[in-house]
């Protein structure tokens, strides 16, 4: 008589995994304590995975995913800073919901050497469909996605580490300076404008 080896699909491997990553952050998340939640012996692991990176690579990419069928999803309420708005609040909620795989996004050796890059291409492209309306020269279309996602990424952050104590106070500062924000922007583009009449 032998003990059954616990089977485990991929997919379940990387959904415990990602669940574990939120719970305990990147640099805590450990290959024994997946093993550990899936009731199985370390060992038993690698017939899986060949490696803690390896698992990282696919949680990044299955996160990159999840990331970017949210934000397209949130594209298509409203119009023009409206749906930046939408997507900016899909982003922040992603970020304070999913603390871990947000990290993880941050890391670019998970996702420049797997199958997440183009994903995140994706995102990007989203972005700047975005501002379409706005018909920004490429320069400026790109100090603008970096001011937005400087934004978004500071925000995400403080809330990651409890910043404000209260979700509250969080989610309505990060409201106002993205109204802020978009007013700047939506100035700045108008005084473009009619410099260039």
């Amino acid at each position: 008589w032998s003990m059954r080896r616990p089977s485990i699909s991929l997919e379940q491997l990387v959904k415990i995994g990602s669940s574990l990553l939120n719970r305990k952050g990147l640099t805590e998340f450990a290959l024994k304590d997946v093993a550990h939640e899936v009731g199985m012996r370390l060992p038993s692991l690698y017939n899986y995975i060949e490696s803690r990176e390896h698992l990282l690579m696919l949680i990044a990419e299955d996160t990159a995913k999840r990331f970017y069928q949210l934000l397209s999803a949130a594209a298509q309420e409203g119009d023009g800073t409206e749906k930046i708005r939408q997507v900016a609040e899909a982003y922040l909620n992603f970020a304070w919901d999913y603390p871990g795989e947000y990290e993880l996004m941050q890391a670019p050796t998970f996702w420049c050497q797997s199958s997440a890059g183009p994903i995140f291409e994706s995102i990007f492209e989203l972005v700047r469909q975005l501002t379409g309306d706005w018909r920004l020269a490429p320069e400026v279309e790109t100090h603008f996605y970096r001011s937005l996602r400087s934004f978004l990424h500071g925000f995400a952050d403080i809330g990651r580490q409890q910043g404000f104590r209260r979700p509250q106070a969080l989610e309505s500062s990060a409201q106002f300076g993205l109204d802020l924000l978009l007013a700047g922007w939506q100035e700045y583009l108008a005084k473009q404008s009619s410099i260039s009449r």
